[in-house]
């Protein structure tokens, strides 16, 4: 039983582990906060409430060829004043002749409030990628991509259209042959990618979902096999401590022999049933034969109270040992092993 609550129990813990596991990889944002080290500026004046710039790393304007650095394109606006498409101005980017590294990564939040203005919440749109250009020539100038937003002003309801471009070129200055091992730098306070981690945790999350699974399986399967045996268990351990008893002078004397006989036939008739599966109408043909069956029905008889003694007792158990050496189940418990009385 202990085994099979154990059981149960890392069961129980698997599950509620990815389970966890689980909940905690649906509520992480695909996106994180910015590096600490990045402190939020906020660059937004008023009217027309939207501004944007293209942030190149480290302000480097010179790379090799095949070597990444990062570009951001920031834009910031206030909510209660214009309404604008990010999504389609984002998505249409052509990068060319840049190379695009990995996936963009987005960062949309709130950062603030436009200096005396009370009502006015500054938002910030971030999409950072990394780039490198292959093809290319050395001390050849590339410009940046760029892309516009359109908005509406909702104060007019006068649309518009605002560029995110940076005017300074990217300047190559040397080439690299081997573009695997180039040159690969930081920006300073990126954007954190959550998606890897979160990809990591539903996978672990599956794993234990599955090896708790492979538990419950097991369990469900071995489960009644091992219960049905510590029942059994049980039984012979019930029926070996009861025949047991007999062996002890001072318990064996409490009654009368008679009775004490009549107590060990209904025992053996127990034993005879759990362990060679014979009915009580066959008990004297194929288990209590010869002496000992006599010596069972000399209880029944008119005189029995001065008939049987407590030799007779012993006799009879001495017997009834002897016809359970056979039973494998039953001599594992060790209850046959005659003892001296006391």
């Amino acid at each position: 039983m202990r085994k099979l609550l154990n059981a149960r129990t890392l069961i129980a813990v698997l599950a509620s582990a990815a389970s966890i596991i689980f909940i905690s990889a649906f509520l992480t944002p695909s996106f994180g906060d910015e590096s600490k080290e990045n402190k939020d500026e906020i660059y937004l004046t008023a009217w027309p409430f939207i501004a944007a710039r293209v942030e190149i790393e480290n302000n480097d304007y010179s790379h090799s060829l095949g070597e990444r650095f990062t570009v951001r394109y920031v834009v910031q606006y206030s909510s209660s004043h214009v309404n604008l498409d990010l999504d389609t101005a984002f998505n249409s980017i052509v990068f060319a002749p840049f190379e695009l590294e990995g996936r963009p990564t987005i960062l949309h939040r709130k950062i603030g409030r436009l200096p005396n203005n009370e009502g006015a919440d500054v938002w910030e749109y971030v999409f950072e990628v990394k780039l490198f250009i292959v093809n290319g020539l050395v001390d050849r100038v590339y410009y940046l991509p760029q892309t516009s937003v359109d908005y509406i002003a909702l104060d007019n309801v006068a649309s518009g259209l605002i560029e995110v471009k940076n005017d300074w070129p990217v300047n190559i200055t040397r080439n690299v042959t081997d573009i695997d091992v180039a040159e690969l730098r930081n920006v300073k306070g990126p954007v954190k990618d959550n998606t890897s981690s979160i990809s990591d945790k539903f996978g672990y999350a599956g794993v234990l979902f599955v090896v708790a699974l492979i538990f419950l399986s097991m369990l469900w399967i071995y489960g009644p096999k091992f219960s049905q045996k510590k029942k059994t268990s049980t039984q012979e351990m019930s029926l070996a401590e009861k025949l047991n008893r007999f062996k002890d002078e001072i318990w064996l004397r409490k009654d009368s022999a008679k009775n004490r006989m009549i107590a060990l036939q209904n025992l053996t008739l127990e034993i005879a049933r759990v362990f060679r599966n014979i009915s009580t109408a066959s008990f004297f043909e194929l288990f209590a034969t010869g002496e000992l069956g006599e010596l069972f029905n000399k209880a029944f008889s008119p005189s029995a109270d001065e008939d049987v003694s407590y030799e007779d007792v012993d006799a009879a158990l001495d017997k009834v040992f002897a016809k359970t050496l056979d039973i494998k189940e039953f001599t594992d418990t060790g209850s046959n092993i005659k003892k001296e009385r006391r």
